[in-house]
């Protein structure tokens, strides 16, 4: 079973009464269940779906290796579905085969307007089943701003001017479902850059030398050397970083466009709402450095609103994509001391993280 086979399963499933006996003929066709010998209908149903989860990839969060299969009644097969529907993993390789399949097709121009219109039902009944998957899953907001993504690319992307029209035809349906069906709106990631910044990963960022990874960290937070490395290279804190920030600014103005009245510095304890602060930041750019490991590094998030660490101690590896939250996490996923909880935060005004003191 693949991806189209499994739609129309569940097409055809919420179609059925009850009481009814779902099962699977010899030539691959959905039928429902008549009599007393028709039990390997039944139980090549259940191998089918079977062999779809296996087909999925495996992730620790994913239940689907997990979930006990039944399909002996219809109810039973529409709450298999629906497990499997509401799953990260499933979700994921969802939208990942949607965005490809309309990557692919708007990569190629269309012949007539009966031609697009066409795609364009079919994309707005696509995304329309999807969301409605992600309504019913814990999930939701997380693969509605994953969808949203795709709309900003699809936005700020269009390769072949000919096709423009198209793309940003797609993207307004595909916002316009969210719209429908989301509720709270994910954040608009084309408006999180900062003034004169519109670029992606790579990100400028500059190598480890001796202890100066707050210096690097706020000059990748910036994408230009704003502060020099002079000094002695001891290890300092947040407050002597923002000091030497500010006198850099006051002698150099930063391309990006921001002053040193836009920023500031933050001391937190490691928490839960911290984590939850940071997948809310509405800006695209945080420096963050941990008590436990005393090490600045910067987070610079893309126009396709992923993030990725720029970490100088890592300068010859490739720019990896990881949120501010989940660095966090899998540092203190042991946990630690009261002291060592402490993480120094350096970020635009605009945003409120909870600190942990009363």
């Amino acid at each position: 079973m693949d991806f189209n086979k499994f739609d129309k399963l569940t097409v055809w499933a919420a179609s059925l009464p009850e009481n009814g006996k779902p099962g699977e003929n010899e030539k691959g066709e959905f039928c429902l269940v008549t009599g007393v010998f028709n039990g390997k209908k039944t139980e090549r149903l259940a191998s089918d779906l079977k062999q779809f989860l296996f087909s999925l990839p495996s992730e620790k969060r994913s239940r689907l290796r997990l979930l006990e299969i039944t399909t002996k009644t219809v109810r039973e097969l529409r709450e298999t579905l629906n497990s499997i529907t509401c799953d990260p993993v499933f979700l994921q390789e969802k939208i990942s085969l949607l965005s490809k399949n309309i990557q692919v097709r708007l990569a190629k121009p269309f012949l007539s307007q009966t031609e697009f219109t066409h795609f364009v039902d079919d994309c707005r009944a696509q995304i329309s089943s999807f969301l409605k998957h992600c309504q019913a899953s814990p999930y939701q907001a997380e693969f509605a701003t994953k969808l949203q993504c795709m709309a900003a690319l699809l936005t700020l992307d269009a390769r072949n001017p000919e096709q423009s029209d198209a793309y940003k035809e797609t993207a307004d349906i595909i916002n316009g479902q969210i719209a429908h069906f989301i509720d709270p709106l994910p954040i608009n990631f084309i408006e999180l850059h900062t003034p004169k910044e519109n670029d992606g990963p790579p990100f400028y960022m500059e190598p480890q030398k001796m202890n100066f990874c707050p210096f690097h960290a706020v000059n990748a937070f910036f994408g230009e050397p704003i502060i020099s490395l002079t000094g002695s290279g001891k290890p300092m804190d947040g407050t002597e970083v923002l000091t030497h920030l500010s006198e850099a600014l006051k002698m150099l103005q930063p391309t990006s466009g921001i002053t040193a009245n836009d920023i500031t510095f933050t001391i937190a304890h490691m928490s839960k709402e911290l984590t939850q602060d940071l997948d809310c930041l509405k800006s695209d750019r945080i420096v963050i450095c941990p008590a436990l490991t005393s090490h600045f590094v910067c987070f610079r998030r893309g126009k396709d609103g992923q993030w990725h660490k720029l970490d100088s101690d890592r300068y010859s590896h490739d720019q990896e994509c990881d949120s501010p939250s989940h660095y966090l996490n899998r540092i203190y996923h042991q946990g630690c001391t009261v002291d060592d909880s402490l993480v120094t935060l350096i970020h635009l005004n605009n945003e409120k993280l909870t600190t942990g003191f009363e």
